[in-house]
């Protein structure tokens, strides 16, 4: 038994060729986005996980990337971030929409799915949630480019048997 673990070497050091690959990789993505920066163009890309009955789902996100010219991108629709939260007596579901003014965004429902969808000349945001159960009497608010539906869950109900 070691008494000071912590003063044991590492069993496997990594390989110098996975080093330098990690570095070039880095290197690369720096000087893609200094580039990007410098031409005043947003960029990225990635995904989020949610889970819906119990499977997880990933959904991409698209922003402009530093690839793109000015007139691939006019074309394209971003993905908004996005948060559920599923709380004892509600559903909360929170887009994040910086940039975007109240009258411009465009929010509908329909069953258990919420949609939300924003087209302005600077920004185009589209993205659809489902939801576990039906969405009745949603309350939104927007405030700072957040936009947050709450919806009630339904109180489970005594069903007469005759």
């Amino acid at each position: 038994m070691d008494m000071f673990p912590w003063d044991k070497k590492p069993t496997r050091r990594p390989k110098t060729s996975d080093v330098k690959a990690f570095e070039t990789e880095i290197r690369r993505l720096q000087d893609e986005m200094h580039k990007a920066l410098n031409e005043g163009r947003d960029f990225g890309f990635g995904f989020s996980m949610t889970q819906i009955n119990g499977q997880p789902v990933k959904h991409e996100i698209f922003y402009p990337n530093q690839t793109q010219t000015n007139e691939d991108i006019e074309d394209k629709t971003c993905t908004p971030f996005s948060d559920v939260y599923e709380e004892e007596n509600q559903t909360r579901v929170v887009f994040d929409l910086p940039g975007v003014d109240k009258k411009d965004i465009q929010l509908t429902q329909e069953h258990n799915t919420l949609e939300v969808s924003v087209e302005t000349p600077q920004r185009s945001y589209h993205k659809k949630v489902k939801l576990r159960h039906e969405i009745q009497n949603p309350k939104t608010t927007y405030k700072n480019g957040v936009l947050e539906v709450r919806i009630p869950k339904a109180e489970p109900k005594n069903l007469k048997i005759n």
